[in-house]
């Protein structure tokens, strides 16, 4: 019996605003249901990646990572060195860059989401814009360009959902700018020859039909490049 392809997924963390919250318990990590669903749906087991410290054995263990979107920024000093740390947020990013090295390292293909997507252009040697306007909560066109990864999964043009204040500035030197809104924001990019791709936007939640398109082509990648 074929063993069920195994997918890591990163956590993000969220802050409790619970007054009688033990200050132990008021930082809490998360998964959201619906990549649950979806992993259902397609027959896939999800490992969710709580710690990056040593995460060799992990990694192993999986046949593919998501970076799932956040509501925390990534700290500016990761991508100019001029500037000092300065986040009173969790710093995820500390742990997702080692997570992202390990798959990176192993060959593995790396799906991300939103912020997901910045954080793959950060580890790529991009940048990101840190506030922006007209992108966040609302829905727009997404034009996308030929023969990337998305190619065979979306046509020319799409509508999508919108739910990001920060974007993509720099691109990564390796990374592709795979489809753009009207305004000229980044909203995919790939690796050409790898199978690392990120989206601005929350395919999990938009279109059945296309969600379901995207994420069966990621598993199927990931189940191809196991079974080598």
């Amino acid at each position: 019996m074929e063993r069920k392809l195994r997918i890591g997924i990163t956590v993000r963390y969220c802050e409790l605003q619970d007054e009688e919250c033990f200050d132990i318990f008021r930082v809490n990590s998360r998964v959201q249901t619906v990549f649950a669903k979806i992993a259902e749906m397609h027959g896939v087991t999800l490992i969710p990646i709580m710690w990056a410290e040593d995460m060799s054995d992990v990694c192993g263990l999986c046949d593919g990572l998501i970076i799932t979107g956040s509501d925390i920024d990534v700290d500016p000093s990761y991508f100019d060195s001029k500037l000092p740390f300065s986040s009173e947020d969790f710093d995820e990013y500390h742990y997702n860059q080692k997570i992202i090295t390990h798959f990176v390292d192993a060959g593995k293909p790396i799906l991300g989401i939103c912020s997901g997507l910045q954080e793959l252009n950060i580890y790529f040697g991009g940048d990101v814009i840190q506030d922006m306007e007209g992108h966040y909560v609302t829905r727009h066109d997404v034009r996308f360009e030929p023969y990337t990864w998305f190619s065979d999964v979306y046509g020319p043009v799409v509508n999508t959902n919108s739910y990001h204040h920060q974007c993509v500035g720099k691109p990564a030197p390796v990374l592709r700018v795979a489809a753009s809104s009207e305004d000229g924001v980044i909203e995919a990019m790939d690796y050409p020859g790898r199978d690392i791709i990120g989206f601005q936007w929350h395919p999990e939640v938009d279109q059945p039909e296309l969600r379901d398109k995207v994420f069966g082509k990621f598993f199927s990648v990931c189940r191809q490049r196991r079974d080598k």
